[in-house]
């Protein structure tokens, strides 16, 4: 009984022991550039089906009342020795799981971040939204799109897509306004030649 809730929603290849969650909880918050919340690491395990939720909860909080885990108001923060002992440890955990959660990780830094430094306007009209993104470089506006969409999950949809990789994003479009392929990931069109 104990081990299907243990595994429940948990990827075949996930963690199916508390210790191994607790090492990639501390490996999480040693490795993260960003200050991470309790939320923010249930979601990027949970998400990526590396654990099980109530055991993900369960292990922060025996991590924080065991003291390897310090919750300050703005997130989870490791003792200096934990954090060694989190770098020796990860690599008792599959391979896969830490493969899923280095990308997991980054992907995570890489949004949060494009939230903070770019914009996402959503205005509802009468009939649909209207959709701003805005890429900034510091405070100079560097790209700005506008568009209609008929319903605020495209909106929202849109939003989404935007802060998952604004990089990239600004890419496409400059190749496209451009003609200048050599940014962009995309095939250069052959009809341009």
């Amino acid at each position: 009984m104990e081990n299907n809730a243990l595994t429940a929603g948990v990827s075949p290849d996930g963690l199916k022991n508390r210790t191994g969650i607790r090492i990639l909880i501390c490996w999480l918050l040693c490795n993260s550039s960003e200050l991470l919340t309790a939320d923010d690491v249930t979601d990027l395990i949970c998400g990526n089906r590396l654990a099980n939720y109530f055991e993900v909860c369960d292990a922060i909080a025996q991590l924080v009342e065991g003291g390897n885990i310090d919750k300050d108001p703005a997130g989870l923060l490791l003792p200096n020795d934990d954090t060694r002992l989190a770098a020796s440890l990860i690599g008792d955990l599959p391979l896969t799981v830490r493969e899923k959660s280095a990308a997991a990780l980054e992907s995570f830094i890489r949004r949060r971040i494009s939230m903070r430094e770019n914009r996402v306007v959503i205005e509802p009209l009468e009939i649909g939204c209207r959709v701003s993104c805005t890429i900034m470089n510091g405070s100079e506006e560097l790209m700005s799109v506008s568009m209609y969409v008929p319903s605020k999950q495209y909106a929202e949809r849109i939003r989404d897509r935007f802060f998952d990789d604004t990089e990239q994003m600004y890419r496409q479009i400059f190749a496209q306004l451009t003609g200048d392929n050599s940014l962009s990931n995309t095939p250069q069109d052959s009809s341009d030649e």
